[in-house]
């Protein structure tokens, strides 16, 4: 059997080095592919820790909802339950094709408005029917978050560093979930309308 016949060119481009290619990159881009592709993720993250942040609030401040509110346990197992997983397993799906088809990037950027807003929308609710929209406001904006990061981040990271990469992102379910928990500190001091609105900020 012959030896396959290596070109000039091919011979040189497998010696480049990683530290040649992040150069080669920097030249042709502005911006070394390695050190975007870790600010994105920064971004992404940042954008998940609200939305668990956002997420997970309500539960934390309940007590004082379901009295100013007046709820009865089933309107509350609702508003923790149904009214924000049922549209977001729905929207998540639809949304999951939007994000294959549609700016990824955008799509991001107009879920973290959408999601915020429903956020501090949650403290002018007067009544069971306003909160429930605001749940359910909320769990349609945030469905979008989850497919698009993942799918950009399989297009930031090569094989060998997406598991990394989605371990930081996912990190962001845990410090979201804290800071929800610490925002009982604000509950306590100044209501919480107050702490929904700012957590929106």
């Amino acid at each position: 059997m012959g030896v396959p016949h290596v070109s000039g060119s091919e011979a040189m481009r497998a010696h480049v080095s990683e530290e040649q290619e992040v150069l080669l990159d920097k030249v042709s881009t502005g911006f070394p592919r390695r050190a975007a592709a870790y600010l994105a993720l920064l971004l992404l993250t940042l954008t998940f820790i609200v939305d668990q942040w956002d997420r997970y609030l309500l539960p934390y401040v309940s007590k004082e909802v379901i009295r100013e509110l007046d709820l009865s346990d089933t309107e509350y197992g609702l508003l923790t339950g149904y009214a924000f997983t049922l549209p977001n397993m729905c929207a998540g799906l639809l949304l999951g094709r939007t994000a294959d088809r549609a700016n990824r990037k955008w799509l991001v950027a107009i879920s973290l408005a959408l999601f915020t807003v429903c956020t501090a929308s949650t403290s002018w609710t007067h009544s069971f029917p306003s909160i429930f929209g605001a749940r359910l406001g909320l769990g349609i904006s945030e469905a979008a978050i989850g497919p698009a990061t993942y799918s950009m981040i399989g297009d930031l990271f090569p094989p060998h560093l997406r598991a990394s990469a989605c371990g930081v992102y996912n990190f962001g379910i845990y410090v979201g979930g804290a800071l929800a928990s610490a925002s009982q500190v604000i509950d306590t001091h100044l209501g919480w309308r107050v702490t929904f609105r700012l957590v929106a900020l």
